[in-house]
């Protein structure tokens, strides 16, 4: 069982995410989200928040590179 489920205890720095932020990272699977010239992130024509971008880069899931967001591979077994 992993730790964050054990007695409710999480590994520090690690930040958890609402299920509703898990259909953009289904999002940033297919293809990364690109910043916008007049401000804003867009996953082709869709609009993506700060607070979307903010979230997904502070649980580690993702990473700005350029003026693109892009999924951070991860490790099987975490």
């Amino acid at each position: 069982m992993p730790a964050d489920q054990a007695g409710g205890r999480r590994s520090p720095g690690v930040i958890r995410l609402a299920p509703s932020y898990y259909k953009y990272l289904s999002l940033l699977k297919l293809s990364p989200f690109e910043r916008h010239a007049g401000g804003g992130w867009r996953f082709g024509t869709r609009r993506i928040a700060y607070s979307v971008v903010d979230r997904l880069t502070a649980s580690g899931r993702a990473r700005i590179e350029g003026s693109r967001l892009q999924l951070v591979a991860q490790i099987e077994g975490d």
